[in-house]
């Protein structure tokens, strides 16, 4: 192979702290984060109405 890139040590997209320490966080991580609160966000706070015109977009 040509390049062997570890993608979780390239791509970053948010940290956590941990005693005062920040740790950068991979892509792929962030991502099922966002996912997982649109999911909630969608199935709990949007209306019937608003998900159903989704739903058929």
């Amino acid at each position: 192979m040509l390049f062997d890139i570890n993608m979780n040590d390239v791509f970053w997209a948010k940290k956590k702290e941990k005693c005062g320490i920040y740790f950068w966080l991979p892509l792929k991580q962030h991502l099922t984060d966002t996912a997982g609160m649109a999911l909630c966000l969608f199935n709990d706070y949007i209306g019937y109405g608003v998900r159903k015109e989704i739903e058929y977009a």
